[in-house]
């Protein structure tokens, strides 16, 4: 709080008639000089500041000290030193935030605004763990959003791992948005990865474009249709629905469809399509847990834009704090399991116990044993069940759906169970490979899991056909 007419409030009534608002104003300029001096941060910034702050803050600290922030890497330009805006990049992270970068194969990186008074853009970088919980390994600010920004970035982050656990580390995915500068940086930085798209984001731009058809049900349609396709748990059932679903809607007449289609198909079946559960498998497939850490940035460390020289302070000290919290046992460690409720246990051991031999069809692959189930756990379908094996011989898109939704299947590989269902894609676990593990002995539920509640049995006499007054209100 540094404005004049909040801080007023808290000053008596009594001395309120002498103080000015100007006065308050440069006692506030005279204590920031103050502080921030003593935190090596100029108070009033430009490039030769800025480049004696990075001298400053780039050694590295022992590694017995893990939690002190440090710049990792930096880069100015010197063709750009006599320009108001020069070109310049600067990552920063701690040795144990580090530490965490090698743990996924998947890096998460996207830029965020309206944090300083200048505008430089700020690249936060983490990973996910098994548990859906988003972990931040460092952040860079940079004078501009450009590839060269985005390259250097995971640049600075490999550099980072090598100079402080001397690993020659490289993820397989990266994740973003679908920003172009993204896409040409990962192909830069190593042609060999994957370009992993936020689902969230590649909904809200379909969206855009799908507002331009006019009729609703095919609107709704297409969304229906999109949304199935996300799930889909391999490259080839991605692009065997995408190749259907070109063919479902080919035939519609009206440009406004021809128009969406054709983007659908050039934008994200060709140029985009990492954006399905099954493209980077037990990895998230939106960046929710970073654009999170962005809102809670803004709204508890950055309430308002800072001048340079500030901004510089807590982009040292945020890090230092992130590093803090995982030191803690059980505070925010790393996952390597996903979390399992009391609940997800409940629902496990109530499946487990409908599971009988007549809705339950076993088969031996080269993938494991299969274990096929029909969704409404009654009796299996012989003919539905041939399709549902023989599935890409279905030409149909809607045909498709509708075999796919009559029966899911678990893979049994060792002690490892999976489930072709939405829940497990999305969240590693779900009550059908838990409860399976339960049958085959593979683990043991805890008791509190067989306690269910025991239910209320029918009042005699008729309901009641009144309900509470103003319950409509």
């Amino acid at each position: 709080m540094t404005k004049p007419l909040q801080l007023m409030q808290y000053i008596p009534d009594e001395l309120q008639s002498k103080i000015t608002p100007s006065q308050i104003t440069n006692y506030v300029q005279r204590v920031k000089k103050r502080n921030y001096n003593q935190n090596n941060t100029p108070f009033g910034m430009n490039i030769f500041n800025l480049k004696n702050w990075i001298s400053i803050n780039s050694f590295l600290p022992d590694s017995d000290n893990k939690d002190m922030c440090f710049v990792v890497d930096h880069f100015i330009d010197p063709l750009t030193i006599n320009h108001s805006i020069p070109v310049f990049r600067i990552f920063v992270s701690t040795r144990r935030l580090l530490s965490y970068a090698i743990l996924s194969d998947m890096w998460q990186v996207d830029a965020t605004y309206k944090l300083n008074w200048q505008g430089y853009p700020l690249f936060p970088i983490g990973v996910t763990d098994m548990s859906k919980q988003f972990h931040p390994i460092g952040w860079a600010l940079t004078s501009y959003e450009t590839t060269e920004d985005f390259e250097f970035v995971l640049r600075a982050l490999k550099h980072g791992i090598s100079k402080t656990m001397e690993k020659n580390f490289m993820p397989k995915f990266i994740m973003g948005d679908a920003a172009e500068a993204i896409s040409k940086a990962v192909t830069n930085f190593n042609p060999h990865l994957k370009r992993a798209m936020c689902w969230y984001h590649m909904i809200n731009r379909v969206d855009v474009h799908l507002s331009k058809v006019r009729d609703p049900n095919l609107k709704t349609s297409f969304r229906k249709d999109i949304e199935y396709i996300q799930n889909s748990g391999s490259e080839m059932k991605f692009f065997y629905l995408t190749n259907l679903l070109e063919k479902k809607y080919l035939g519609i007449e009206g440009e406004d469809v021809k128009v969406f289609l054709k983007y659908f198909i050039s934008h994200w079946r060709e140029k985009l399509p990492g954006w399905y559960e099954g493209y980077a498998q037990f990895h998230p497939s939106t960046n929710n847990g970073l654009e999170s850490t962005n809102r809670w940035i803004k709204a508890n460390q950055f309430r308002e834009k800072l001048p340079l020289n500030e901004f510089l302070s807590v982009f040292l000290s945020l890090p230092t704090k992130w590093s803090a919290e995982r030191k803690i046992e059980g505070r925010k460690n790393w996952n390597s399991q996903p979390n399992i409720e009391l609940s997800k246990w409940t629902e496990a051991c109530q499946w487990s116990q409908k599971v009988q031999d007549f809705n339950t069809s076993i088969l031996f692959t080269e993938d494991g044993v299969k274990r096929i189930h029909s969704s409404n756990m009654e009796k299996i379908d012989i003919e539905l069940l041939k399709n549902f094996v023989d599935i890409w011989s279905v030409n149909c898109f809607d045909t498709y759906k509708s075999v796919k939704n009559s029966f899911f299947s678990l893979t049994v590989v060792g002690e490892n169970v999976s489930c072709d269902c939405i829940s497990f894609k999305k969240n590693y676990i779900c009550s059908h490979s838990l409860g399976t593990k339960i049958i085959l002995k593979l683990v043991t539920a805890p008791a509190e899991a067989w306690a269910i509640p025991l239910g209320q049995k029918r009042k005699p006499g008729r309901p009641k056909k009144a309900g509470p007054a103003l319950s409509l209100i």
